[in-house]
């Protein structure tokens, strides 16, 4: 059966605004086969069928399709977004697959999963004018952002959550990147705010994605008191619209600027010092903590609620979240000291059921 390339139409993140294209995924040999021999085998009707957005799940190709599949990622005229699946074992055992995509001018995003070095040396070789990035795959070592450097005056979006990235050398500046998700694996010298600043002056989301192992990090106050003093003489960033930075990072960090909505996961034993020197500077309108430890909840809690009323400015927020794990026989309603403009949502669930509170 041939695939319906019809079926789904949506808006291009980037863009903001509905358009006409085509989504389709291939999540087998026999959909590659299927495709290629009514697309390519009769040229005209390429363009009756405008696919513009291709998902490609299949662990493995041989053969016609791996003909098929060459066939299609060079001839479909109007390809614009690539999203592929195990797309290290793919470029590995199929080096002209990797070669064919770095050919590909028409571009504008990538979505590599299950990537690798392979996956990350084909940028290299890249000169589509790539508008949004994504890797995703086991961590790995720590990547500079002369990766991206093909693309850097015209990426928004850079999604590699599973790779540190190196700033320091303020070699490359990305003006137009706006939403930036990395890891973070205990390497203080990779927080550097001022290095961040400057290679994406105009960012307006932040999140960053800790890597196991965690451990501490020397003179953990002097490497926050370089990022505000390196920070604070960085121009840009004048406020947020996202962050979404594990607390002690972002305590490291030193961000001082208003954030609109800021999301935090409160581990076990985070001194609270941590989120009395965070939140007040980011200013947040929407605020969300997620508890992750169940048998501390009530005490996290507890401390937060304390915190909150007696430390924090409030004069910004408007809507506060609490995702909790209550166990049997914790209080209900720890969040009643909140005030009342706030609306706290305590869930999504306890230890023995699912609901959402609402106050």
């Amino acid at each position: 059966m041939i695939p319906d390339v019809r079926q789904i139409y949506g808006p291009l993140y980037l863009e903001g605004s509905t358009s006409d294209a085509t989504w389709i995924m291939l999540g087998t040999e026999d959909d590659i086969n299927a495709l290629s021999d009514a697309l390519c085998a009769e040229h005209s009707r390429v363009y009756d069928y405008p696919i513009r957005t291709l998902e490609l799940q299949v662990p493995f190709v041989s053969g016609a399709s791996l003909k098929a599949l060459q066939e299609l990622l060079v001839y479909l005229p109007l390809l614009t977004r690539l999203w592929m699946h195990n797309a290290e074992q793919l470029f590995v055992a199929h080096p002209m697959l990797a070669h064919i995509v770095s050919a590909r001018a028409s571009l504008t995003e990538v979505r590599f999963w299950d990537a690798g070095p392979t996956t990350l040396a084909v940028f290299g070789s890249m000169r589509a004018p790539l508008r949004a990035v994504e890797v995703r795959g086991p961590p790995a070592p720590c990547a500079a952002t002369h990766l991206f450097q093909p693309f850097a005056a015209t990426l928004v979006k850079i999604d590699i959550r599973s790779i540190a990235l190196s700033v320091r050398a303020r070699m490359l500046r990305f003006p137009r990147v706006q939403v930036l998700h990395v890891a973070h694996a205990d390497d203080a010298s990779l927080l550097d705010l001022g290095a961040y600043k400057y290679t994406f002056p105009y960012l307006r989301e932040l999140r960053m994605t800790r890597v196991p192992p965690s451990a501490g990090v020397e003179d953990e106050r002097g490497v926050r008191e370089r990022n505000i003093l390196q920070g604070a003489r960085e121009p840009g960033w004048a406020a947020l619209d996202g962050l979404a930075v594990p607390p002690r990072e972002l305590w490291l960090l030193g961000v001082s600027c208003p954030a609109t909505t800021v999301r935090l996961d409160v581990d076990a034993g985070l001194p609270l010092f941590v989120l009395r020197e965070v939140l007040p500077p980011l200013r947040p309108r929407h605020l969300h903590l997620h508890f992750a430890n169940a048998e501390d909840t009530w005490k996290g809690v507890r401390d937060f609620a304390a915190l909150f009323a007696w430390s924090l400015p409030r004069s910004r927020l408007v809507t506060l979240t609490l995702e909790v794990r209550l166990l049997p026989g914790d209080p209900d309603r720890p969040w009643a000291i909140m005030p009342e403009r706030a609306r706290v949502r305590v869930g999504p669930w306890r230890s023995s059921s699912t609901g959402q509170h609402t106050t």
